[in-house]
């Protein structure tokens, strides 16, 4: 009775998350419920789903999910195989439309609205986060021929993404897209290729997107985050805050990571 009270009041469609789990699961990790589909969610096609962690537990996925907007309908479209590494979010608004081979990196996330077309193969590392609004491409749906040259470009190539990336809001990432990990990707940018020779730590942004610097970290850490709004709350023309332990750090990812990388649930 408490899950069932605590299930609905998050919202939790129990006929679709039984339906997707014992469809799609074998019998050992379906009944301990590891995927939670959400209202609004539409189970178009649940095709191959496969979980690959030692530790399968209760609501580890989830499915249409809402944060910031309201109004949209998850759509899940896979007719192919998705591989989940490790407790994922889906939110509200995003459409998985696979027909090829996804493997989602755990601690992952796509946030709101997003779009996600595969037709060849998609791989997302872990602890990254796709924000709201972004396209996720691995085809061009229609081939090209250059009538000078006689040849035809492929439509398709994978995307992969690595880990503890940031792929900002309102961006499209397209065929043969390849990140190194701790990318950082600006807002309404368009990635095209293989960035993992770029010096690390990038910045990435543009149309099509270029370095735009490097040396760059997303701050997770929750301590460190509120000292920083803290700061800039008591000196509002400030541009930058100084890190005063800045020659006693050795270790980035545990000053920017923390363990609050994980997913909020």
């Amino acid at each position: 009775m408490r899950l069932s009270l605590f299930l609905r009041r998050q919202g939790v469609n129990w006929f679709k998350t039984f339906l997707i789990n014992f469809r799609c699961l074998p019998w050992r990790q379906a009944v301990r419920l590891p995927i939670y589909i959400y209202s609004h969610t539409l189970l178009v096609s649940m095709g191959k789903i496969r979980i690959e962690s030692r530790d399968v537990r209760r609501g580890m996925i989830r499915i249409g999910t809402r944060n910031f907007f309201a109004g949209y309908k998850t759509q899940w479209i896979n007719s192919g195989l998705v591989v989940f590494k490790g407790r994922f979010l889906i939110e509200a608004g995003t459409c998985i439309n696979n027909s090829g081979t996804v493997v989602l990196g755990e601690e992952s996330r796509f946030c709101e609205n997003n779009k996600v077309l595969i037709v060849n193969g998609l791989t997302i590392g872990k602890s990254t986060q796709i924000a709201f609004d972004t396209v996720i491409m691995d085809t061009d749906f229609h081939t090209i021929v250059s009538v000078e040259k006689g040849v035809a470009k492929k439509a398709y190539a994978p995307v992969v993404i690595g880990d503890y990336n940031w792929i900002s809001n309102r961006s499209l990432v397209k065929k043969g897209t390849v990140t190194p990990d701790y990318a950082i990707v600006s807002s309404m940018s368009m990635l095209n290729k293989d960035y993992t020779s770029v010096p690390p730590y990038p910045l990435l942004g543009g149309c099509p997107a270029k370095v735009l610097g490097d040396g760059w970290r997303r701050l997770y850490n929750t301590e460190h985050n509120r000292e920083i709004n803290a700061f800039f709350g008591k000196h509002p023309d400030a541009k930058e805050y100084r890190i005063p332990e800045i020659g006693q750090v050795t270790d980035w990812d545990s000053w920017c990571l923390h363990g609050d990388d994980r997913l909020p649930f």
